[in-house]
């Protein structure tokens, strides 16, 4: 049986702290994209009004990819990791956490199709240093394209780490409920035999 997760254990610190560094995130991600672009961070904002982390990052490959360029590999490496970690955010944001930790789609989904994982202190501490070297990468990027000053060289030893979180692998009722689904084989019609 799990302990109850509470307030005094710092979980809703450690929530807060990763909504935080995300939102911080996402704003050196529309400050990439529009020093990318070309143009100012206030019509950046006006194009992309309302557009999540996903459609940014789709907008950053397309833009290289218009160019006929690759995507440099480490913004390539940061752009597939904010997409796990916006699965992280978005499953907590609108599935909810219990504060046992449970994040679960099971008010969402189908029954074939609930998932089930738990989220710890550790896992948004995981996220947030991530999230943290993710802005420090677009930011040195964003840098570099504007003449780097040399006094942002020492964050260049946070490029490239591993990553800390991994995202979890959900239970599902998909293997339970499989044959629930499905149908009876029919019986032969007689005009069929």
């Amino acid at each position: 049986m799990s302990e109850s997760v509470t307030v005094g254990d710092g979980f809703c610190h450690k929530l807060g702290l990763f909504v935080i560094q995300f939102a911080g995130c996402e704003s050196v991600l529309l400050m990439f994209l529009s020093l990318l672009l070309g143009i100012s961070k206030d019509e950046c904002n006006a194009v992309t009004s309302g557009a999540k982390v996903d459609a940014c990052s789709s907008f950053i490959k397309r833009v290289y990819e218009a160019r006929r360029q690759e995507v440099p590999a480490d913004v390539l490496r940061c752009l597939t990791q904010l997409g796990m970690i916006t699965k992280l955010r978005n499953d907590i944001l609108h599935r909810g956490v219990q504060p046992d930790g449970t994040v679960s789609s099971f008010l969402r989904a189908l029954p074939d199709r609930v998932e089930i994982y738990s989220v710890s202190n550790e896992t948004f501490d995981r996220a947030t240093a991530d999230l943290y070297q993710i802005s420090i990468t677009l930011g040195l990027h964003h840098a570099q394209i504007q003449g780097a000053a040399p006094e942002l060289e020492k964050l260049r030893s946070f490029v490239g780490k591993p990553w800390q979180y991994k995202p979890p692998q959900p239970t599902n009722n998909r293997q339970k409920n499989q044959n629930s689904f499905q149908t009876q084989p029919s019986q032969p019609n007689a005009s069929e035999e």
